[in-house]
């Protein structure tokens, strides 16, 4: 896995914060289960909480499309609702769960206070950010110039880095809003790579069987995601 060698259930986020720091962000945190499809923000929507998954996922879309597009994808690499650090208290994107899972909460006007406090927190909050708005420019990028087969291997990637397991639910409802297609594009793409031997896919459940070939078969955005994860904490 790219994203750590070994399963675990943490925030990598938070895990690079100095012990005082975490122990301030992890007091005011609660930890909740999420289920795929539970809705976290609506569009410009008060966000109440900050997030921050474990093995769980989430994606913020834009809804107003049609089909809606995914701007990014967020999983223990980062957190959901960086905008707070930035005085910010309405959502800008639709966010809903992807990956059902453990995550943990923090009271908005806490996470607020704490980035006021906090340098390091604020600073973690902005490189969150950061790379967050890398993914979304070659989200943009990948779908005007690749072809569909290429950006779900590249999603499927993603999504498993973040599940820390090669399997994981999906549906071909969200796999179409994750992609910008429609339910039939990503039938078809699927059932290639299925023909590849290199995924299974059946009654939502995907299976990714040929890590290597699958990363042969994305697009170039995926090892671009990969290294701008590591640049946004380059020296930290």
């Amino acid at each position: 896995m790219v994203l750590g060698s070994q399963p675990k259930r943490t925030n990598d986020l938070i895990e690079r914060l100095p012990p005082r720091q975490r122990k301030a962000l992890l007091d005011l945190c609660e930890e909740r289960d999420v289920v795929v499809g539970e809705e976290v923000y609506k569009e410009n929507g008060r966000m109440p909480y900050a997030w921050f998954p474990l093995d769980s996922m989430f994606s913020e879309l834009t809804p107003s499309s049609d089909p809606p597009v995914e701007a990014f994808l967020t999983g223990r690499e980062g957190m959901v609702g960086f905008v707070m650090a930035l005085g910010y208290d309405h959502a800008p994107l639709h966010c809903s769960v992807q990956g059902s899972g453990k995550a943990l909460r923090i009271a908005a006007a806490d996470f607020r206070a704490l980035c006021e406090k906090s340098e390091r927190v604020r600073g973690f909050a902005f490189a969150s950010a950061y790379f967050q708005v890398q993914q979304t420019a070659r989200n943009v990028y990948c779908m005007r110039h690749h072809q569909l087969g290429n950006r779900l291997a590249r999603w499927l990637l993603m999504a498993a880095d973040r599940h820390q397991s090669p399997r994981f639910d999906v549906t071909h409802k969200f796999l179409a809003a994750m992609l910008g297609t429609r339910r039939a594009g990503v039938t078809v793409a699927a059932t290639e790579l299925s023909a590849r031997r290199l995924i299974r896919y059946r009654r939502g459940e995907m299976e990714i069987l040929d890590r290597r070939g699958l990363e042969r078969a994305s697009c170039s955005c995926y090892a671009y995601s990969v290294d701008a994860h590591r640049n946004a904490f380059r020296g930290e």
